[in-house]
């Protein structure tokens, strides 16, 4: 029974010291003020070891694309965003998102605050119409897409079996396309524009022949048939 009795008081001190003793720092991460003169070291792959600042490290974080310490900090300095001189009027430079990750809202690079979620670039009509017949040889193909194109020339726009290059002849928006291709009489002709190809202005990632045209493994066609 004495046996007993020590064995618990020793089980029991054990225990007392074991939950007095220091936390280790598994159990919660250090934590300071990070003063304008503390310094700490830090190491990446790139820059290797570097002994920074607390004032350096908030000069870089202020002059980096990254808002936080504007916005956590009190001034009346402007949160500022401004477009790449490469980006085009459709790239968005800012974008909200719902809970399911939706755009809701967005500013492109022209400045302008769009609401709404941006719709995918789709042809809205090509002309002669899907399965025409005696058509005339002198008509010029031509399709119309939903909004502009970032690039002034779509390579994957053609007519099947011809190298013709489209002209964009609304040089303002670039949303209306033909294919100056010579017609033969009483020949079939298919308009054939890649689906995945069409340039995405607005950064959405989906693309669509829309109604006028079919999509066939993922390239629009249309058909029209000229007269005799």
């Amino acid at each position: 029974m004495k046996k007993l009795i020590v064995i618990l008081l020793l089980a029991v001190v054990a225990l007392a010291a074991h939950a007095a003793g220091p936390r280790q720092y598994y159990d919660y991460p250090d934590a300071t003020r990070l003063r304008d003169g503390s310094r700490m070291l830090i190491y990446d792959n790139l820059s290797g070891n570097r002994n920074i600042t607390g004032a350096k490290l908030k000069e870089e974080l202020s002059s980096s694309p990254v808002v936080l310490h504007a916005v956590a900090t009190p001034g009346s300095s402007p949160l500022k965003k401004q477009a790449g001189a490469a980006d085009g009027p459709y790239v968005r430079q800012v974008e909200l998102r719902d809970s399911t990750g939706t755009i809701t809202m967005w500013i492109n690079a022209s400045g302008q605050m769009i609401f709404g979620r941006p719709a995918p670039l789709s042809v809205v009509s090509v002309s002669p119409a899907n399965g025409a017949i005696d058509v005339p040889t002198s008509t010029i193909p031509v399709v119309t897409l939903n909004k502009s194109t970032a690039d002034v020339t779509i390579s994957s726009l053609y007519i099947s079996g011809s190298g013709v290059v489209p002209v964009g002849y609304d040089y303002t928006s670039f949303t209306v396309w033909a294919i100056p291709v010579p017609l033969a009489p009483n020949t079939t002709y298919t308009i054939k524009f890649e689906r995945q190809m069409i340039v995405q202005t607005d950064g959405e990632t989906t693309s669509s022949c829309g109604t006028a045209m079919t999509d066939v493994s993922g390239i629009c066609t249309s058909t029209f048939t000229t007269a005799p």
